[in-house]
């Protein structure tokens, strides 16, 4: 008579579907199991990196031809830039065209788009700045009515202008790279940005109390609280200029932000 087993009085699992493995059959299955996890994981893993690293050598490759096709390298023109802003009068267009456009612009994003800005150069007040500095009327302060001489991009519209500075009308100077100077104004009387942008807030009080002043009408729409030209002066340093190389890692060194609107009373 044989010694072997019947088939069906070996011994089974629980389940009674299969014969019962074996001890070390158990750690084995464990071990392929964990192996075939680790195998998921890493394509996970490189997939996500594959798609970082694509997405990271997009945005060089269009950094980079903003950078090549740039006139102007400053914080500013960055900014412009990666919000896709428009950094020119349109044809016939004066200051409070130019503000009605960007007003509707970034009133349109606030409160659901958020605005980009370079980390470095161009800061928050720098950006509450540029919106003083472009915006023209409106009845509280916070108007710099800037843009109605220094047109943008070249922040001057190369015309003669009577500021109340001098006696005589004067030659609209560009205000790119403004804040490498170390005073202000043809006699060199204003030391800082923050004290030449003061003079013209004084020359704006001279004009609406003295229409024959002699001081242009569009000084007199200037209205800036001290907190104001703080700002405003933030802003014009974010003209000045750099190298191509600094202006690319403005446009990839990013913060963003909620866009907000908001003047003193």
């Amino acid at each position: 008579m044989s010694n072997t087993t019947p088939t069906h009085l070996a011994p089974r699992s629980r389940s009674g579907d299969r014969p019962m493995e074996s001890d070390s059959a158990t750690p084995r299955r464990r071990r392929l199991c964990l192996v075939a996890l680790a195998v998921r994981v890493g394509i996970v893993l490189s997939g996500v990196l594959f798609v970082t690293v694509w997405r990271h050598a997009v945005a060089q490759t269009q950094s980079g031809r903003v950078v090549s096709d740039a006139k102007y390298t400053s914080p500013y023109d960055a900014f412009m830039k990666m919000n896709r802003l428009r950094e020119g009068f349109a044809n016939n267009e004066d200051a409070s065209d130019y503000w009605g456009f960007m007003e509707s612009r970034l009133g349109n994003q606030a409160g659901r788009i958020l605005i980009k800005r370079p980390v470095k150069g161009f800061s928050d007040d720098a950006f509450r700045g540029w919106l003083m500095f472009i915006r023209p009327y409106g009845n509280a302060t916070g108007i710099g009515n800037c843009t109605a001489c220094h047109t943008v991009p070249d922040f001057t519209d190369r015309a003669k202008h009577l500021i109340g500075t001098t006696k005589q009308p004067i030659d609209t100077p560009t205000l790119r790279d403004l804040g490498k100077k170390q005073a202000y104004f043809q006699d060199g009387s204003a030391k800082s940005l923050e004290a030449a942008i003061n003079r013209h807030v004084e020359n704006s009080r001279v004009s609406q109390q003295n229409k024959r002043s002699g001081v242009e009408v569009e000084v007199g729409k200037i209205a800036l609280t001290e907190a104001e030209v703080g700002q405003v002066a933030e802003f014009l340093r974010s003209l000045n200029s750099v190298d191509r190389a600094s202006f690319r890692e403005y446009l990839v060194d990013v913060e963003i932000q909620p866009v907000e609107i908001d003047f003193s009373e």
